[in-house]
Formats: C-alpha cells, sequence, structure tokens
C-alpha cells in the first residue's frame, strides 16, 4: 500500500520519471497493479481535453502533432501525446517513428511522450493506453493528443473514444474520396487539410469543402500547413470550441461512459485469452466451442 500511494503523491507533481514509472507498473500487470489501480481511480481529477489524430499515412499527423504541441507549450501547457505506432515484426513494440519526428521539442518537463504499439484488443485501444490518459489525468496535464497510426478500422475504432476527433488529409492523394467512400468522415469534429503549401493544394481543399457540405453535419474544415505553422491557432480555436460545446451539452459525460466500458470489455478480454486458449481444442467446431464456453460463464453467473 505504501509504495502505491508514494507513487499516486509523486504522480500529483508530475515528473516524467514518476509518470513512466507508473505506466511500466500497470504494463507489467503483477500484483501491485489492482491496489495501484484502485488508487488511481480515487484521486479527484479534472477532465483533460483527449484530441484523436487520425488520416492515412503521409498527411503530417506527427508533424501537425508537434507544432500543436510546440503552441500549446509556449502557453505554459502540459502537453501529452499518446502515439499508437507501427509494429515491430520481430519485438511485437512500437517502432518509435514519432519520437524522431518530435525530437526537437525534447527536453521538456511540460511534455510527456509515450509510443504504443498498434496491438491492441478492441480495435485498438489495448488497456495500457487507455490507463495512460488517466494517469496523465492525475498527473495535472492539460491535453492529451492520442494519434493514431493510419486510418484502418482499428484507428477508426479508436477515435471513438477520443472527445474530440480530427482527421487529417494532405493534397493530391485522393484522401477526400476515400473518406467520403467508406463514410469515415462522419466520425470527425474537425477536418484538416494540411500541407496547404503543396501547389494546387486549394483544389484539394474545395474538393473537401464540398465533400463535407454532403453531409447531415458537415464537420468544420480548417486548411493548415504544419511546416509553414500557418493557421494552427485556428485549429486550436475549432478544438477548444468543439470541445466546450460538447462539455456544456453533456456529451463529454456520455464518451467517457463509453470509454470507461470499453475499457473494462479489453481488460476482460485480455484477462479471458489464455483461458480461452485453454478451453479450445483441435478439431472442435469454433462457434459450438466458444458458445459453449460462453454457456458454462453464464450459469455461473446466475449461480453466484
Amino acid at each position: 500500500m505504501g509504495t502505491n500511494q508514494s507513487l499516486i503523491r509523486a504522480l500529483r507533481n508530475g515528473s516524467q520519471a514518476d509518470i513512466a514509472r507508473a505506466i511500466t507498473l500497470i504494463e507489467k500487470n503483477d500484483e501491485n497493479m489492482s491496489e495501484f489501480l484502485k488508487l488511481l481511480y480515487e484521486e479527484d481529477t479534472t477532465p483533460v481535453p483527449l484530441i484523436g489524430l487520425t488520416g492515412f499515412g503521409g498527411a503530417g499527423k506527427s508533424s501537425l502533432v508537434g507544432v500543436l504541441a510546440e503552441s500549446l507549450l509556449k502557453l505554459g501547457k502540459r502537453i501529452g501525446i499518446m502515439a499508437v505506432d507501427p509494429t515491430s515484426p520481430k519485438s511485437g513494440g512500437a517502432l518509435l517513428g514519432d519520437r524522431i519526428r518530435l525530437q526537437h521539442l525534447f527536453p521538456n518537463e511540460n511534455l510527456f511522450f509515450r509510443s504504443f504499439a498498434n496491438k491492441g484488443s478492441l480495435g485498438g485501444l489495448s488497456p495500457l493506453l487507455m490507463e495512460s490518459v488517466k494517469i496523465l489525468e492525475v498527473a495535472g496535464f492539460d491535453y492529451i493528443f492520442l494519434e493514431t497510426v493510419g486510418i484502418g478500422q482499428s484507428e477508426v475504432d479508436i477515435t471513438h473514444f477520443a472527445d474530440v476527433v480530427v482527421l487529417v488529409l494532405s493534397p493530391g492523394l485522393g484522401d477526400e474520396i476515400q473518406f467520403l467512400k467508406g463514410g469515415i468522415m462522419e466520425i470527425a469534429d474537425i477536418l484538416v487539410m494540411n500541407k496547404m503549401d503543396m501547389p494546387s493544394a486549394n483544389v484539394s481543399l474545395a474538393a473537401l469543402e464540398a465533400y463535407a457540405r454532403l453531409l447531415d453535419e458537415p464537420p468544420k474544415v480548417v486548411p493548415v500547413s504544419a511546416i509553414e505553422r500557418r493557421n494552427i491557432d485556428v485549429l486550436l480555436f475549432e478544438i477548444n470550441d468543439c470541445y466546450g460545446r460538447k462539455q456544456e451539452s453533456h456529451e463529454l459525460e456520455q464518451i467517457r461512459k463509453q470509454r470507461n466500458r470499453a475499457l473494462y470489455h479489453s481488460w476482460m478480454m485480455q484477462m479471458l485469452e489464455p483461458i480461452l486458449d485453454q478451453c479450445y481444442s483441435e478439431g472442435e467446431v469454433p462457434y459450438i466451442a466458444a458458445k459453449t464456453f460462453v454457456d458454462s460463464i453464464g450459469r455461473c453467473l446466475n449461480e453466484y
């Protein structure tokens, strides 16, 4: 108890080393984790805006996150960046591409970065990732950015748990059409056309604005250039405005309830996986084997 309480107290001071220690404790998933999480959730915290950024590779998401963080750091804000990176085929760990692209912002005690491998259950929502968000809340951070690796189904799923969803596109890649075909634009609160310094960027911007108007609730469209730092202040205003409107309408309460339920499901799947593997025998009909297992759990719950 004492060690975990000491760590919680240290987290309130928000040092990089203590945040890393807390995340590692959850990652190890040892006997101390349950007590630590119980104490963590007992902390009285102010909800922190969780901003999800997604988009196709090459759209400049990492560069955009970097300049957003840079702008907020100049305002004295404390920023957390959770990057869902491609998984190494050898180690299974994240490849840390974003750390390389953001290295100009370090060292800075007001900026915390952590890269997560995109191998979590429930559409990429790993328990470690979402518990890390809670840790940063307790540590007193002002904004948390969650950047996904691409725009596959797992990345779409993960953006459902962000308070504000930002889709990042770039000129000339046909991204707008792909987003429209998949209905992916409907999940976005803000559409960003990055790389407005490129030739013919205005043509792609006009196409994106036209597509956005076809939606029942057209999202904001913001043209930016991460390289030139153009319109970054406008994008920050739109993010804050969207968050404020969701707060006033109590939509954020529903998002966080959904996030906690998803986290519960994710922990359950992680804990059940080794048991499920033990209960399945080669040659069994997969559906029948699964149904038998679930029915037996249901009977145990009824008896309990």
